[in-house]
């Protein structure tokens, strides 16, 4: 059994990233930076609290971008709701008027 986990195309920062959030359940950097590796380790935690509605669009152009299709998934999921939600408060509007 070999000691060492092998990161391929993971950037030793970004890998280093993963590992402390993975340890200690915070995040250093920007969330966007660790796509590659959530998808690629599966960590499904990461992969929860990096989709929120303040960067939902700008990850699932990078998970696009990084082919993340889980992540993807996850964005695309989450967005869903809101956009019925949006509907909603759009209709309400109009029928104020």
């Amino acid at each position: 059994m070999s000691d060492s986990i092998p990161t391929h195309d993971a950037l030793t920062s970004i890998f280093r990233a993963l590992l402390h959030f993975i340890c200690i359940d915070s995040m250093r950097i920007t969330v966007q930076h660790l796509l590659v590796a959530v998808e690629r380790y599966a960590t499904e935690r990461l992969m929860v609290v990096t989709v929120h509605v303040e960067t939902v669009a700008t990850t699932l152009v990078l998970t696009d971008r990084h082919q993340c299709d889980r992540l993807t998934g996850s964005c695309i999921e989450f967005m869903v709701p809101s956009s019925h939600e949006m509907g909603d408060d759009a209709a309400r509007i109009s029928g104020e008027d």
